[in-house]
């Protein structure tokens, strides 16, 4: 999680632009301005298109209740969907 200085905080709470979407837009944005103190990053057109089709495939696999099984070292051994 990147640490967000108060300003950023305050903003994004007004803003209504949620952590994880900062999140997101640190792994996968672009970065459309450069100066020498800071980055400006957002989603272009190709990011959102392509960030909302990872998006639905996940919802799509959510809803098929996935579940794995971990390893004590963290190695997952196993996937599988629970069925009810």
């Amino acid at each position: 999680m990147a640490k967000l200085t108060n300003h950023a905080t305050k903003r994004s709470q007004q803003r209504g632009i949620d952590s994880d979407v900062i999140e997101l837009l640190i792994m996968l944005g672009t970065d459309v301005e450069n100066d020498n103190e800071a980055d400006t990053i957002a989603f272009s057109k190709r990011d959102k298109k392509s960030l909302l089709k990872t998006l639905k495939r996940c919802v799509q696999a959510v809803e098929k209740a996935p579940y794995i099984v971990l390893s004590h070292s963290g190695d997952v051994l196993t996937t599988a969907h629970k069925y009810n």
